[in-house]
């Protein structure tokens, strides 16, 4: 019986999926099974999967795609591990990625998820930036934004099950956040702020459109970790899906989520459309000063932009290394040799 079941969904992704798979078969245990879980592929992702003829590869087919939280739960089902690791399969996972995983969680028997900082490339394979994270997160951290990359973590399969039920089926989306957020009402959570997992930002799915449902189902589990009109939206979401949450929003909120959108559409250089959602965000909120100064910084010249998104990353990520170092912060995180 294999210790860890890594869970990996995909939807036409064969164009990265082997270099996933390679990630998974390069690890320096090799106690695990990996999971493919299709969600009604169309390319070549069932072909890369046979080709491999590892035992280890197990490949379960969905006939018709039915959301990221469905393809999990039917992965999560199918394992056979202690431990539950995700890995989407467009991303990359170090080579020591699952063994100092699986020993900070066997050290550390009170935590029952860890996911780790991340390297962000381009659809190519360049690198963009380094993430850290927060190693303690607190729930209220997880209230004010994710604190975890969904493809890095690893989880306690009977824990996680017995204290949450699983990811909710409800969420087109942002299925992750909810869950941690249920979770850390309950454990501690944490984090490895080492670069154990590369995140590929495919800028083909960078837009608007996408970014709102992400958002708005955000600021749903949010609002239903703090008890928030929670039975008022649940048979509307099931009915119309994120424009339910939409339509419950004050104008102030919604302004708050198309500020969010534009500051990420900045971040990945789509420039005209940053604008657009920055100018609508003011249209619904016109004494909110940070929608305009996002305008103002989607119109500067490229290079300025650039340099400030740049010094924004930079402080955000020294922030988080001043505060994993700090010693009223602590929780014996390295006491299992763990850097």
């Amino acid at each position: 019986m294999p210790r860890i079941s890594i869970v990996l969904p995909t939807l036409n992704a064969g164009r990265y999926l082997r270099e996933a798979l390679d990630s998974l078969l390069r690890q320096t245990i090799d106690d695990f099974e990996i999971i493919v879980v299709d969600d009604g592929s169309t390319d070549d992702t069932l072909s890369i999967v046979d080709s491999y003829g590892d035992e280890r590869i197990r490949l379960l087919r969905r006939d018709e795609p039915d959301g990221l939280a469905g393809a999990l739960d039917d992965g999560i089902k199918a394992a056979r591990g202690k431990y539950i690791a995700r890995q989407d399969a467009d991303d990359i996972s170090a080579p020591g990625r699952l063994a100092r995983q699986v020993a900070f969680l066997e050290s550390h028997p009170e935590v029952p998820l860890v996911g780790t900082a991340t390297r962000m490339i381009t659809d190519s394979g360049h690198d963009i930036d380094f993430r850290h994270v927060l190693e303690r997160p607190t729930i209220d951290d997880l209230l004010d934004s994710n604190q975890f990359v969904h493809g890095s973590v690893m989880y306690r399969k009977k824990e996680v099950l017995d204290a949450t039920g699983g990811y909710d089926t409800l969420f087109e989306t942002s299925e992750d956040y909810d869950l941690w957020l249920r979770l850390a009402q309950e454990y501690p959570v944490r984090n490895l702020d080492a670069p154990l997992y590369t995140l590929r930002l495919r800028q083909e799915s960078v837009f608007a459109d996408d970014l709102l449902p992400a958002k708005l189902f955000g600021w749903y589990a949010r609002q239903r970790s703090r008890g928030d009109r929670k039975i008022d939206l649940e048979t509307r979401i099931q009915k119309d899906g994120a424009a339910a949450i939409y339509q419950a929003l004050s104008k102030k909120e919604q302004a708050e989520i198309h500020t969010e959108i534009a500051q990420e559409l900045l971040r990945y250089g789509r420039r005209r459309a940053a604008f657009e959602e920055a100018m609508r965000a003011w249209r619904y909120s016109p004494l909110d000063i940070e929608s305009l100064e996002i305008a103002g910084l989607s119109l500067a010249p490229k290079r300025i932009s650039r340099r400030i998104i740049s010094v924004y990353r930079s402080k955000l990520n020294k922030q988080i290394i001043e505060r994993n170092a700090s010693p009223e912060d602590t929780d014996k995180l390295t006491e299992a040799g763990i850097p």
